[in-house]
């Protein structure tokens, strides 16, 4: 203890410390440094461990592991920095409390991976999280990677959110869904159920072959031959011509 403590060259009671922590501007990394080298007393000392991840969130690092369990902390380290999550105690109780991991969330969507359940199933806490990071949807219980409104949401803060959706579920035969998916990302038309029902329907046909012309592949057979559709399948996508229906008047 006493060769590690000769080691440190930082601030050797808060005094010191608030004083030197004054001087340095929000975000510099000489607050971790600050931080890291000073004293075990000011690294303990709760009002200086805030102080610094208010100014450098990244500083969490260097706490104590009480401190990386305190919710005022860590919200503070996580609003000045969304990466010190990292850093956050994972193991404590403080994940199964929803007023913090809705908040924590709120500012950084991938920490939802540490939530307990249920709050991990739980909509609002989902709701929270993929807005801020839509990709987080893979952390979120199955259910919602089914969910209309949660994949949706998921796919429009972040277009790579698509990978984790559930590409099975019924909704891919919900042609409202599949119309707003496709329009936000263009790569979900693969995932698009192509023997429902929707493909009989010429508004939502006609809506699709404007943005996908190849979806006139996997229209009804007298749809192929509606010359509205054709020609709007044609003008987006130049090789559909292959199945336009050959016998229509068109």
């Amino acid at each position: 203890m006493g060769n590690d403590q000769s080691r440190r060259h930082g601030p050797e009671t808060p005094q010191e410390f608030f004083r030197e922590l004054r001087d340095l501007p929000e975000g510099d990394s000489s607050v971790y440094w600050l931080l890291s080298q000073a004293a075990r007393g000011v690294q303990a000392n709760r009002h200086c461990v805030l102080a610094a991840v208010k100014k450098n969130g990244l500083a969490l690092d260097v706490v104590s592991d009480e401190s990386k369990a305190d919710k005022e902390i860590v919200l503070a380290a996580v609003t000045n920095d969304r990466d010190a999550y990292s850093y956050v105690k994972t193991t404590n109780k403080m994940w199964k409390d929803k007023d913090f991991v809705v908040s924590l969330v709120q500012l950084q969507g991938n920490a939802l991976q540490h939530a307990k359940p249920p709050l991990n199933a739980d909509k609002d806490v989902v709701l929270t999280a993929i807005l801020n990071k839509g990709s987080a949807l893979q952390y979120a219980d199955p259910k919602f990677k089914k969910d209309k409104e949660v994949v949706l949401a998921a796919v429009l803060n972040e277009g790579n959110a698509l990978k984790h959706v559930d590409k099975n579920a019924n909704m891919w035969k919900d042609k409202d869904f599949v119309l707003a998916m496709v329009q936000m990302q263009g790569d979900a038309f693969s995932h698009v159920n192509k023997t429902a029902n929707m493909w009989k329907d010429r508004d939502f046909v006609l809506r699709m072959v404007n943005m996908r012309g190849n979806a006139l592949e996997f229209e009804n057979d007298s749809l192929k031959a509606d010359e509205e559709v054709v020609v709007a399948a044609v003008k987006e996508r130049g090789d559909t011509l292959a199945f336009v229906d050959k016998t229509a008047n068109l």
